[in-house]
């Protein structure tokens, strides 16, 4: 098994460890991943569904992070939006970092420089898991 944070890795299938203090790191997180995924590059390489998964997720950790309601219902929404990005964000990286599928690309260079950009954040959302 590949270990976590390179190119190809699973997350882990724990839940990640989010809490009242890891809210604002998960925000963060998502609000990073959003600025990333809103760019010339991401929409050059990811289709169209995997961008509505992505602004999905962000958007349930958005309203998980403002619900003030229930922890109960707060924080299993906001882990299931974070192994949701976990999966697409790796993804991306894995299929971009491979090498063979940036030759399959009408954006070559778009696609490296999304993943440059990803892999730190993908770092981010792996350690949630720890």
């Amino acid at each position: 098994q590949i270990p976590p944070g390179e190119p190809g890795a699973k997350p882990p299938e724990t839940d990640p460890q989010i809490g009242e203090d890891r809210v604002a790191e998960t925000e963060a997180v998502s609000e990073d991943l959003n600025e990333v995924i809103q760019s010339d590059e991401a929409e050059a390489v990811v289709d169209e569904a995997g961008l509505e998964l992505i602004l999905h997720n962000i958007e349930a950790i958005r309203d998980s992070a403002n619900d003030t309601t229930s922890d109960e219902k707060r924080f299993p929404h906001m882990r299931r939006a974070i192994k949701g990005l976990a999966y697409a964000v790796g993804g991306i990286t894995s299929a971009v970092g491979g090498g063979v599928i940036v030759n399959l690309l009408t954006a070559p260079e778009a696609a490296i420089t999304l993943a440059n950009r990803l892999q730190p954040i993908l770092d981010r959302i792996i350690a949630l898991f720890m």
